[in-house]
């Protein structure tokens, strides 16, 4: 009788330590909150992004970790307002003025030189130079651009771009999706998160490399089990391993994620295989810093697990995957029908309301002013008999400048993100200041 291989599920893959958290994390994330308020990038869901730096880097100081913080917040602010996965296909137009952007986002962190037109992207780059400059050496924080600039405009490209080779497409996917993820810079920003810098020698040697090249397939192919409902389900796209794995490789959806896990776990074991058995640099000193850079990076990969797991981001009642698959009876207002909600108190966005007669209520970023209705419509769902009659805000949320918006589909320039089929990504764009 032949055995039958276990299918792997979430729970399934490797957990290499307990929970760490920065300790100056409450402090941080305050801070580079109001920072991100004035700076034009906080969304409704900013809170459940805020938080991930504090995992990614527990010994970083107050004031580096604010710097790191709002880094995050901002690339976190591109993929939810400029979400890869609700585009269908090349849009040539919107990929070129998306890499103007950049590339100006790019210049701005660099020189912190504001140009002549406005963007709500701007501020905050001009917020992050102001912060991290100060803190860091010039060359290392060009370097942190360009992986940061390689990173953006990769996010333009699609599994469109590497699907003619389909023999080789789930090796292409991942060499794509670990400049997608925004890894690349999450771990440079080790070295400046820790006052910690690599000699050139050690940053480019193959031992090095081959450690955060596992670090950063674990970091975006962990991430694309996690996101699979959002993604895949939602949207449609293809842009996900699960779904890779499901649409070329035709299998079955309990199958594709089973190959997805192996795949997160040989990276992961290919990373605790390079931990235990370092490369001898035959310096004291530098081996003693590989070993402090190595602990630093398996801090990412624990943050990868115990973050994801830790916000809300990712749970829901429909999730597939039941470790992220909320019982029923904790679901808020927006997901419960209407006639089970008692008119004298709404829950909206984790605020009770009771009672109080309003003018405007701010729901989701829709404002309702000034007239009674009879009904208020929250993300889909009917509440009825709801009186609304005097003014009471019931939190602050920051409404992004709509013109910026119209402006994304007029810009005529287009550009390559230097990403083809059947060769590694590469970057294209040098930044020319």
């Amino acid at each position: 009788m032949v055995a039958v291989e276990k299918r792997l599920s979430l729970s399934d893959i490797i957990e290499i330590d307990v929970p760490i958290k920065n300790p100056n994390a409450e402090e941080a994330e305050a801070i580079s909150k109001r920072i991100c308020k004035d700076a034009g990038i906080h969304l409704a869901t900013f809170d459940s992004y805020n938080t991930m730096s504090a995992f990614l880097y527990p010994e970083a100081s107050v004031e580096r970790l604010v710097g790191i913080i709002v880094i995050m917040n901002f690339l976190y602010y591109v993929d939810d307002v400029y979400e890869r996965h609700a585009r269908d296909g090349h849009d040539h137009q919107q990929e070129g003025y998306l890499h103007e952007v950049f590339e100006q986002c790019a210049k701005i962190m660099l020189t912190g030189q504001m140009p002549d037109h406005l963007h709500p992207l701007y501020e905050s780059c001009l917020a992050t130079h102001k912060i991290i400059m100060p803190l860091t050496r010039p060359e290392w924080l060009g370097a942190f651009i360009f992986k940061t600039l390689q990173h953006l405009k990769s996010t333009t490209d699609g599994v469109y771009d590497i699907e003619d080779d389909v023999d080789n497409i789930v090796n292409n996917y991942i060499q794509l999706r670990s400049f997608d993820s925004g890894m690349y810079p999450a771990i440079h920003l080790i070295e400046f998160a820790n006052n910690l810098y690599l000699p050139e020698e050690v940053a480019n040697h193959p031992f090095v490399k081959k450690m955060e090249d596992a670090v950063a397939n674990i970091g975006g192919l962990m991430n694309d089990i996690f996101s699979y409902e959002k993604e895949v389900i939602q949207f449609n796209s293809a842009f996900n391993l699960i779904a890779v794995f499901e649409r070329y490789e035709k299998l079955s959806f309990t199958d594709a994620l089973h190959e997805s896990i192996k795949v997160v776990n040989d990276n992961i074991q290919t990373f605790l295989d390079g931990e235990a058995n370092p490369h001898d640099f035959g310096d004291e000193r530098l081996n003693k810093m590989v070993c402090d850079y190595v602990r630093h990076l398996r801090y990412q990969i624990n943050a990868t697990w115990h973050w994801q797991k830790d916000t809300d981001r990712y749970y829901s009642t429909t999730s597939p995957l039941p470790e992220l698959r909320l019982p029923t009876e904790e679901v808020l207002v927006e997901e419960v029908p209407a006639e089970e909600v008692p008119v004298e108190a709404v829950l909206v966005e984790e605020v009770l309301v009771e009672a109080v007669p309003v003018e405007a209520v701010l729901v989701e970023e829709v404002l309702l002013k000034a007239a009674p209705v009879e009904a208020v419509l929250v993300e889909e769902v009917l509440v009825e008999d709801v009186l609304i009659e005097e003014v009471s805000v019931v939190e602050t949320i920051d409404i992004v400048d709509e013109t910026a918006v119209v402006d994304f589909v007029v810009q005529p320039t287009i550009a390559s993100s230097g990403i083809k089929s059947n060769s590694k990504p590469v970057m294209a764009f040098p930044i020319v200041i």
